[in-house]
C-alpha cells in the first residue's frame, strides 16, 4: 500500500497565493500601453535602518485608478534638508510584496527633484491590490517610495 506523502502545514495557502500572484503578473503584465514589463519574482529589499540621505515621495491622485484611463502619479526626490535633486527612477509593480512587473525603460532620467509618469491599466488588473514602487538613485544616496492601489472598472 503507498502511502501518501506527509502534509506540509500551509501548502494549501501557498498554492493559492502562488496562483493570486501568477494572476496579478498576468495583469500587471499588460498594465503600460506603450513600455513593456518585464515579470519577476523576486522579494522587495528592505531598507530599513538606512540613514535617511534623501527623501523620496510618491503622490497620486487616488489609490483607485480607472481602467484604460491614464493615472499619473509623481515621485518628489529631495535632500534630507529639502533641497530638490537629480537622478534616475525605477518604477516596480509588486502583488504579496513580491516584485511582479518592472516599468520598461529602467532608470529614467529626472531633473530638480521631480519624476512624473502615467499609466494605464487593462481590465484583468481589477480587484488586485498592488502597490507602485518607485526606487530612485541620487548622488547622495537611493531611496524608495510605494503607493498602493485597487484598479477598477
Amino acid at each position: 500500500m503507498s502511502e501518501s506523502p506527509p502534509a506540509v502545514p500551509g501548502a494549501r495557502r501557498l498554492r493559492r497565493d502562488a496562483g493570486r500572484i501568477a494572476a496579478a503578473a498576468a495583469a500587471v503584465g499588460a498594465v503600460m500601453a506603450a513600455p513593456a514589463l518585464a515579470a519577476h519574482s523576486a522579494p522587495v529589499p528592505s531598507h530599513a535602518g538606512a540613514a535617511a540621505a534623501i527623501r523620496v515621495r510618491i503622490t497620486a491622485a487616488n489609490h483607485h485608478p480607472r481602467v484604460n484611463r491614464k493615472w499619473r502619479y509623481t515621485v518628489t526626490v529631495t535632500s534630507a534638508s529639502g533641497r530638490p535633486l537629480s537622478g534616475t527612477e525605477t518604477t516596480h509593480y509588486l502583488f504579496n510584496g513580491r516584485v511582479v512587473g518592472t516599468e520598461k525603460p529602467v532608470n529614467v532620467r529626472f531633473r530638480n527633484g521631480v519624476y512624473r509618469d502615467a499609466l494605464i491599466f487593462p481590465g484583468r488588473a481589477v480587484g488586485h491590490p498592488l502597490r507602485v514602487w518607485a526606487v530612485v538613485h541620487t548622488r547622495q544616496g537611493s531611496g524608495s517610495a510605494a503607493w498602493w492601489i485597487t484598479v477598477v472598472r
